[in-house]
């Protein structure tokens, strides 16, 4: 079995619509991750690699909105979900 997993983060707002070039990074991992942080597309969606199960801190930022984090238990699935909502900046 690889070691590698692929992570699909989706940045989106409340009603569902997808944010573009949205920071995306790993705060936490079960172990002493590399430097992770990418931008999400023009979709709203990231992928990431990672090497390690267990519980990851997610966050993410975009422009004109507040940065959330999300903690998502990654599986040895080859393929995790994970989605970050976001809120307007007030």
């Amino acid at each position: 079995m690889s070691n590698n997993r692929l992570v699909r983060v989706i940045v989106q707002d409340a009603s569902g619509r997808r944010i573009p070039e949205a920071i995306v990074s790993i705060r936490r991992a079960p172990v002493p991750p590399p430097d992770l942080t990418t931008i999400s597309g023009n979709s709203g969606e990231a992928i990431m690699r990672i090497h390690a199960i267990g519980q990851y801190e997610f966050v993410s930022s975009a422009e004109g909105f507040e940065s959330s984090t999300v903690t998502a238990m990654i599986t040895d699935a080859p393929l995790s979900l994970v989605v970050i909502v976001l809120r307007p900046d007030m």
